[in-house]
């Protein structure tokens, strides 16, 4: 008996169709793609049916149509899928980031819905990444990083001799200038022991814009640099705006 079906049929059906579509546009299944894109959605599409199928949780009406593509299913019994392992309790982001690399064979996504998957994504772009560019690693982390393939900078940016290219890429520069404007803000902050003010000249106000647009919601999304928020916590009031006191009405009494 199958567990449940799944809970919206006709989005599941639509999906179906552009998946049905591309096959027979293409006479052939779709495969993962590093970089992403409308065929790395469909075979991930894919991968979860069949997980769906093995742990019985696909019903018999909806399986019936998926095999109805040469392929989709792969013939034999049903049979139930180990459950992926968690990462060892005590290991350290890196660990983890090493041990989702060995057993994915990939780098973790921001879409991807491998477990802890999306924990790794935020570890690898708002930690390693940051501190590559930074010079901000150790000897040792170095060395255990440069066995991933890709780990410092997105893959379509490498060149075939190396992580990092030849020139740098706008996509570089603008990181570059990303941290640029993290360093004069903290450098502010640490000054002044305020924050900018949208009062401020034209430099204090563009830090108090970088402030209110990019570096809090990266802190509420939990993307923020460790290093960054650890300095701009020094400083009260820069990651979380101060609650304002309430003033009393006109005409009544404090």
């Amino acid at each position: 008996m199958y567990h449940h079906e799944l809970p919206d049929h006709d989005a599941w059906i639509a999906r179906f169709k552009a998946f049905r579509d591309w096959v027979q546009e293409n006479s052939r299944l779709p495969e993962n793609d590093p970089e992403g894109g409308p065929e790395d959605t469909m075979r991930n599409w894919l991968d979860r049916q069949r997980l769906a199928v093995a742990d019985s949780n696909l019903s018999p009406s909806l399986e019936a149509i998926l095999r109805s593509v040469p392929g989709a299913i792969p013939r034999g019994a049903r049979r139930k899928v180990a459950a992926p392992t968690v990462f060892p309790p005590g290991n350290s982001r890196l660990d983890n980031l090493e041990l989702f690399y060995g057993r994915h064979g990939r780098l973790p996504r921001f879409s991807g819905t491998a477990p802890g998957e999306k924990n790794m994504y935020k570890y690898l772009n708002a930690t390693v990444r940051v501190r590559y560019r930074r010079n901000e690693l150790d000897a040792a982390t170095l060395y255990r990083l440069s066995k991933i393939p890709g780990v410092f900078t997105p893959r379509k940016f490498t060149r075939s001799g190396g992580d990092t290219p030849s020139q740098p890429t706008a996509r570089a520069l603008k990181l570059q200038q990303a941290d640029t404007r993290m360093n004069d803000l903290i450098e502010f902050c640490t000054t002044n022991g305020r924050i900018p003010r949208s009062t401020g000249n034209g430099k204090e106000r563009m830090l108090y814009n970088y402030l209110r647009r990019v570096v809090r919601p990266a802190y509420q999304a939990g993307t923020l640099d460790e290093i960054a928020q650890k300095r701009l916590s020094a400083v009260k009031g820069v990651l979380t705006p101060r609650k304002r006191s309430a003033r009393p009405a006109e005409g009544i009494a404090a």
